[in-house]
């Protein structure tokens, strides 16, 4: 990097860099990009979508998918701007794709409580996430539990989207001629920006200190 003259341009391209390495490795670079490559314009290419998801919330990049489609009998890419689960669902949201967004919606609400939570608290038979309303429950007990340092507006938060679990989250799922109203889609996006914010501020640290083990069993009982 010496060789580099002042006006020389910064640009760094990845292609599979990462593959063979796991999780801790991953950070460790992603940090390292983030600290000595901050000036710099970053190609990164991957075709393993975890890894994909990955730079997609650690690293302030705009994120694209590529596919292969067919045009005239030729073979062509086909390229789209990937975005946050959330946002695709504001998008149908504001096309009148109620159902589509709704369902978007108890898709982000899984993705967020599982980042949240501990690995116990998520997974459950045969090694797969716990169905919805087991996760806001657990994820309720969670903040109830740590007492002195419970944030009481996670847990207002998390009651509200048990309503709309019930109202519009899980209807939505499965086929039904139930309407959904445009506010009611409103009023839980804001509910889990919120609770997307606070978790930023916890950054995605649970209490470790915390049984989950005893919670299950408690809320079971």
């Amino acid at each position: 990097f010496d060789l580099l003259e002042d006006d020389s341009l910064k640009i760094l391209v990845l292609d599979d860099l990462l593959i063979s390495l796991d999780m801790n490795n991953r950070l460790c670079l992603i940090k390292i990009l983030q600290s000595e490559f901050s000036d710099y314009q970053i190609f990164f290419f991957t075709h393993e979508k975890g890894l994909f998801e990955l730079f997609k919330e650690k690293m302030n990049l705009q994120p694209y998918e590529i596919y292969v489609s067919k045009k005239y009998d030729y073979e062509v890419p086909f390229i789209k701007q990937s975005n946050s689960i959330l946002k695709q669902a504001i998008q149908q949201k504001d096309t009148h794709n109620y159902g589509c967004s709704a369902n978007l919606l108890r898709q982000y609400t899984e993705e967020l409580l599982c980042k949240y939570l501990q690995d116990e608290l998520t997974i459950g038979d045969k090694c797969k996430v716990v169905e919805l309303d087991k996760l806001l429950n657990r994820a309720i007990k969670f903040e109830d539990t740590k007492i002195e340092v419970k944030d009481e507006v996670i847990v207002e938060n998390l009651k509200k989207l048990k309503t709309f679990k019930r109202v519009l989250l899980n209807d939505a799922s499965h086929y039904n001629d139930t309407d959904i109203y445009k506010v009611e889609l409103e009023e839980a996006i804001e509910v889990l920006e919120k609770l997307k914010r606070r978790f930023d501020i916890l950054n995605f640290t649970p209490n470790f200190f915390i049984n989950p083990n005893k919670i299950i069993k408690e809320l079971e009982e």
